[in-house]
């Protein structure tokens, strides 16, 4: 149905981000497509969808040769691709949305249409409420009904369970079954190999910018997917010695806080992570989650509420009083708030040594040398720009540069976002590590299996709440998703 053929695209600075890749997509399968950071898989999927031109290469569907230059183009030939980060306006609603950009005289009837393939695969949703009222479950099924009303044949899906609660994602999976059931064909680009097992008919690793092989249902299962990712085995399923917390590190009390449009979106909320254990914060993304670190970091001011560090009072402290304190903080935001990317590899490593450090070229290049080795960054050298390295490795940067000032509160917000398996297991052990020397962690995450991994306990945030506690058990899963949609609340710790 559809191929690439020997694609070539290399980016400024002489990046070769694919060499003579070939993929193949055949006509109602679910095509999964693994790798590292930079090991090409959005590069050819973008491609695809006509974001990029390739250099060299072609693009053949039902065995005729096309050209791509667009996404109209794309979707012209029935490819459609739903990104991480959707393309809604919030103020409109499903119909009005899907309905965008067409000729339409009747919206009575694309209503209708809309209606009769959200009923065909099992995508429903409310159709005539503004958008950003709707869970993030919802948009994106306003984004698959987008493509499916557009005719799309060829859906693409990057990483689309990374914001879905159980639940969603069991529908999402339902739905894709039965879109390739009708003959459409899904590209499913996940880091999750649980997932890509579930779903996939086939499934194609790329490396370094290169197809290292395809296989089928049957020929695949974790350990060598894995290994055909990163060469060497993976272990995601740390074992963690029984945890014996100590005194408590962080106690929050009754916090309430705005959010950055000065509206509440944190409502009284408790919870204390003692040392010696792993607290996670479970939840869909845009509950709280990330007011509730800003908080305890000191980059946002509480409304109400109290926090104490080991007894402390620091709700008014400076954040650089309370890194004095020992409270470190892993943003989700690598490039935007925990490194400046102009900066070079020492410099980031440097900043929070300047107080005992004294500044030279020297002492930056010696001291950048041994967390580079300590901590397996790879980078040409210590002057390389942050801003050119892979996520894996910039995150790299900033857990050795928080680790190393000895922290006795470990912040991580969505520490493993968009990494690969690889670095996945780095940041695993170093927070586990951190956790059986005493450290307290508070972990916020959207990704069960990390939370149940990595916690000793779990507590689950629904609109800015906190809504249970429950153990790190996957015998829990769907009180948790269910929590997470704030179907279920028990707030007992």
């Amino acid at each position: 149905m559809l191929e690439l053929r020997k694609v070539c695209k290399t980016f400024p600075g002489n990046v070769k981000a694919l060499q003579q890749v070939d993929f193949n997509l055949k006509r109602g399968e679910v095509h999964a497509l693994l790798g590292e950071n930079g090991a090409g898989k959005t590069t050819l999927m973008n491609i695809l969808f006509g974001l990029y031109k390739m250099d060299k290469g072609s693009i053949i569907i039902d065995g005729k040769k096309v050209k791509i230059h667009s996404p109209s183009d794309a979707l012209k030939l029935g490819i459609g691709m739903v990104q991480q980060h959707f393309t809604l306006v919030p103020s409109f609603n499903a119909v009005e949305n899907i309905a965008l950009g067409l000729s339409v005289k009747d919206i009575s009837k694309v209503a209708k249409r809309i209606d009769e393939i959200s009923q065909r695969y099992g995508l429903t949703v409310n159709l005539w409420t503004p958008v950003w009222q709707l869970s993030v479950g919802e948009r994106q099924r306003i984004e698959i009904l987008k493509l499916l009303y557009s005719g799309a044949r060829v859906i693409i899906l990057d990483e689309p369970t990374a914001v879905l609660t159980p639940q969603e994602s069991d529908s999402l999976f339902r739905a894709i079954r039965k879109m390739v059931h009708q003959g459409s064909s899904v590209i499913f680009i996940s880091h999750k190999l649980k997932e890509v097992m579930d779903i996939s008919d086939r499934v194609t690793v790329l490396k370094n910018g290169r197809n290292v092989g395809t296989l089928q249902r049957g020929e695949f299962d974790a350990r060598k997917l894995a290994n055909m990712m990163v060469g060497r085995d993976i272990v995601l399923r740390t074992k963690k010695a029984l945890t014996n917390p100590g005194s408590v590190v962080l106690e929050v009390e009754d916090l309430s806080s705005n959010n950055d449009r000065d509206l509440p979106c944190l409502f009284n909320v408790s919870l204390n992570v003692r040392s010696g254990e792993i607290l996670g914060i479970a939840g869909v993304a845009g509950n709280g989650q990330k007011e509730l670190s800003e908080c305890i970091t000191g980059l946002r001011v509480p409304t109400a509420g109290r926090i104490l560090f080991s007894g402390t009072d620091i709700t008014k402290a400076s954040v650089s009083k309370r890194i004095q304190l020992g409270i470190c903080y892993i943003p989700e935001d690598r490039k935007g708030v925990a490194t400046c990317p102009n900066l070079s590899v020492g410099e980031n490593l440097y900043m929070k040594s300047a107080s005992s450090l004294w500044y030279s070229p020297r002492v930056v290049a010696s001291h950048a040398g041994q967390l580079m080795k300590k901590y397996a960054i790879q980078a040409k050298d210590h002057e390389t720009p942050v801003k050119l390295l892979s996520g894996g490795n910039l995150q790299k940067v900033v857990i050795a540069r928080e680790l190393e000032s000895n922290p006795r509160l470990i912040v991580a917000e969505h520490p493993t976002r968009g990494l690969d398996v690889g670095s996945m297991e780095f940041v695993y052990k170093t927070l586990i590590q951190a956790r059986d020397q005493g450290c307290a962690v508070l972990l916020i995450a959207g990704d069960l299996d990390e939370i149940f991994t990595l916690s000793d306990r779990v507590a689950v945030m629904y609109e800015g709440r906190i809504v249970g506690y429950t153990e790190p058990d996957a015998s829990n899963l769907e009180k948790i998703g269910l929590m997470m949609a704030g179907a279920v609340s028990e707030t007992k710790s």
